[in-house]
């Protein structure tokens, strides 16, 4: 664990490399994010797995999954993002207790270029699972980027924009 400055915000850096292949391959395993926010987690999808019953992230196959769990500190909103990762990103958001038993929170394919940007309400003492694939199954470095806004509703920030839909009602008229 260190810390590094991007994009001129300073943000701590933590790196999980096992011998064996990656622990974090099972969603039972999934490594746990402290709550100090902003930060920058470093890993890799290179060698892992998609375990049975694991949900299609952001509605695509996947295929090289790695697990996270992280608990809200506070409510608010959590923004999480896989920005500078090397590869088609894949990135969903979950609550629940057995990778056979998943609600979906939110989820993303190609927000930024390849790459994934979640964001979401957040309640206080809540854990989170959070899930990066490679779209059809690609792999390479895991750049993991989580921040808040603790406190402040979601959208309420540029960087937290949220999609809207565009359309006609039945009773629009064109």
């Amino acid at each position: 664990i260190g810390s590094v400055i991007v994009n001129g915000i300073s943000r701590i850096v933590a790196v999980t490399v096992e011998a064996n292949g990656l622990a974090q391959d099972d969603f039972a395993n999934r490594t746990i994010i402290s709550d100090q926010l902003p930060q920058t987690l470093l890993s890799t999808n290179t060698q892992t797995t998609k375990e049975a019953g694991e949900p299609a992230h952001a509605g695509q196959a996947g295929g090289a999954s790695v697990w996270w769990s992280w608990t809200a500190p506070l409510d608010g909103t959590v923004i999480i993002d896989t920005a500078e990762s090397n590869f088609d990103t894949l990135l969903s958001a979950y609550t629940g207790d057995a990778v056979t038993d998943l609600t979906e929170i939110a989820s993303s394919d190609d927000i930024l270029g390849l790459q994934s940007r979640i964001s979401f309400a957040v309640t206080a003492g809540q854990i989170y699972a959070i899930a990066v694939d490679g779209f059809a199954g690609a792999t390479g470095s895991i750049s993991l980027n989580l921040d808040s806004r603790f406190g402040r509703p979601a959208g309420d920030d540029f960087d937290d924009a949220q999609e809207i839909a565009v359309g006609l009602s039945f009773n629009d008229t064109l």
